[in-house]
């Protein structure tokens, strides 16, 4: 659901930090495309939102799916499994947020359904410098993507 009036992608974040999320959305909005950033909560609200909006409103969904879940070390990889066949079905990329990128916590993500996984940085420059890429990745997959049906 590319926002028409400005011409930029949406993507829709998973995230159960309020502060994680404002904090995405700015540095979403520095990146060259500044995306369009919906939260939707936390992972029980997102999986209610995200679904019915796959069941009922499936041309309002998000060009991407961000999820950066918290809350335990599986949160992130239980909910991308947990909407993988809406996912899959409408051809939303997903990309995951992770604390580290070891190569477990990354085969895991990349198993339930992410395409993509990204660190969470402490240091707010390579935090930054993260998004840009997240942002970049979203560039590049659209390029192969499916169009969505």
């Amino acid at each position: 659901m590319t926002d028409y009036h400005t011409g930029s992608p949406v993507f829709m974040l998973v995230d159960d930090q309020v502060h994680s999320a404002r904090l995405l959305s700015r540095a979403l909005a520095e990146t060259d495309m500044a995306p369009r950033l919906v939260w939707l909560g936390d992972a029980r609200r997102g999986h209610r939102l995200f679904t019915h909006l796959a069941r009922s409103a499936p041309g309002r969904l998000p060009d991407m799916l961000v999820v950066d879940l918290k809350s335990h070390s599986d949160a992130s990889s239980d909910f991308i499994e947990s909407i993988r066949n809406e996912t899959d079905q409408h051809h939303i990329p997903v990309a995951a947020i992770a604390a580290s990128l070891d190569a477990p916590v990354r085969q895991k993500l990349l198993r339930s359904g992410a395409a993509a996984v990204f660190q969470r940085h402490p240091d707010i420059a390579s935090y930054r410098a993260e998004i840009a890429d997240l942002a970049n990745f979203w560039v590049r997959k659209s390029e192969v993507w499916p169009i969505r049906a």
